[in-house]
């Protein structure tokens, strides 16, 4: 062959039988190119759309059960949540390839979550309380998790299973539940069950003894009959909310007392601050009053250390007399 003569070989494709063919340089015309470049660009897009019209391999029963189990839940997020970030192996943060700067050879390159220095709009703030509307798989390898916050705001947290994919052998209510709360967010409900128990854990009170009633003389004035003391109308409260460090936390009981007499009651006023289930350092606080019939008011401060994490609290007010207690809950925030 004459120097600076080549030959290029393609696949003719307008041909029943596809088959190799060759033409010189010469022969190489503007027409044959269009053709050739056409037959590649349609061969790549529609590889491109075989791949982005992958339907999710979630059933739609297991999405049904996904619905059921988690649409109108309340939860609080324990982090600062962007629109960039995602949750990967129960970890947030943004997805990167690992490269030989992080000391991983070439053929060992893989993908991982981390924290990013740019991590997008901000969508929610740390103890920001929201309510799930909807969960269903996007993708093979993606379940999207949609919220709505107290305020309106709309955003998504994103489940990514990368390799093995999103299907109904792993992906269950109590899988998902495992991954949002290792480390994104707190459902409020199980915060719930969480005081429960411990309240059943804690020990009866101890027997009271009986008191036999003194014998009753042949000829008395009886007395009307007066009843016996409740309390009625209790009222906890924490304000403000949200609170921030170092800021003054007002812990208010309202209650009625009524005795049925003149005769004062003694009262024992019970505060108690729980986060994650369970009680701060330096709670229970008691307070014991003697009071009359009529309406009652107290307010306990509580300066927010500067330690204290951020998120959402429970607050346990109780007033106890000696026929009963009566309790009432109620949350507050400790913002960033």
């Amino acid at each position: 062959m004459a120097f600076g003569r080549f030959q290029i070989f393609a696949w003719d494709l307008t041909l029943p039988l596809a088959k190799a063919f060759s033409v010189t340089a010469s022969n190489w015309t503007t027409p044959n190119r269009i053709v050739f470049l056409s037959h590649v660009l349609v061969i790549c897009f529609s590889m491109f759309l075989a791949g982005c019209l992958t339907p999710p391999v979630l059933s739609q029963k297991r999405t049904s059960e996904l619905q059921e189990a988690f649409i109108g839940r309340e939860f609080v997020f324990r982090t600062d949540w962007y629109d960039e970030y995602a949750v990967y192996e129960g970890r947030h943060g943004h997805r990167s390839l690992v490269t030989e700067k992080d000391g991983v050879s070439s053929s060992a390159k893989k993908y991982h979550m981390k924290l990013a220095e740019n991590p997008g709009k901000q969508l929610a703030a740390a103890g920001t309380i929201a309510h799930i509307s909807d969960i269903k798989a996007v993708e093979n390898w993606k379940l999207n998790v949609y919220f709505s916050t107290e305020k309106g705001q709309q955003g998504e947290i994103s489940i990514r299973r990368f390799g093995k994919g999103i299907h109904d052998e792993i992906v269950t209510a109590e899988w998902v539940e495992d991954q949002l709360s290792q480390s994104t967010v707190q459902f409020l409900d199980k915060a719930d069950e969480e005081i429960k128990k411990i309240q059943a854990t804690l020990p009866e009170p101890p027997p009271q003894p009986t008191l036999t009633s003194a014998p009753v003389p042949a000829h008395i004035h009886t007395q009307p009959n007066v009843s016996e003391p409740v309390i009625k109308d209790l009222e906890a409260t924490a304000l403000p909310t949200p609170v921030r460090h170092g800021e003054i936390l007002k812990l208010t009981l309202i209650y009625s007392l009524q005795s049925g007499g003149s005769v004062p009651i003694e009262t024992t006023e019970t505060r108690s601050l729980l986060y994650n289930g369970k009680t701060l350092p330096g709670y229970p606080k008691r307070k014991i009053e003697i009071r009359h019939s009529g309406q009652h008011s107290s307010i306990f401060h509580q300066r927010i250390p500067v330690k204290a994490r951020p998120g959402t609290y429970t607050y346990k007010g109780e007033v106890c007399i000696e026929t009963g207690c009566n309790s009432r809950t109620t949350r507050f925030i400790i913002g960033q």
